[in-house]
């Protein structure tokens, strides 16, 4: 039997991190966890030409956030240093994660 998409995010911890600041947790619109799966597969593949074994449980994805007691922010990320920015064309992610990116900003706007 086939797990629901909104399951298996749920179970990664994943969701608990996604969604509004102060609201309820959302689940992409997408199978968000079969990417992810594919992405694990192929650095399952990566580590054994190197000869290493790579065990990563889904349920890992969102272990280091709740480790840290980090928390979802909705247009930011849990750890504060990236933006969700509406442009004209989508969306960008603007992510200032050292106080020296924030200082070299002036220098954009010359």
């Amino acid at each position: 039997m086939s797990v629901a998409p909104a399951i298996r995010w749920a179970q990664s911890g994943l969701m608990s991190l996604t969604g509004p600041e102060n609201g309820a947790p959302l689940v992409p619109a997408f199978d968000a966890m079969s990417g992810i799966h594919e992405l694990m597969d192929e650095l399952r593949s990566s580590a054994m030409a190197f000869g290493a074994q790579l065990d990563i449980d889904d349920s890992m994805l969102g272990g280091r956030a709740h480790l840290m007691k980090l928390r979802r922010g909705g247009v930011q990320s849990c750890n504060r240093s990236c933006r969700l920015l509406e442009a004209r064309d989508g969306w960008l992610a603007l992510n200032l994660p050292r106080s020296s990116d924030i200082e070299m900003l002036p220098a954009c706007w010359h």
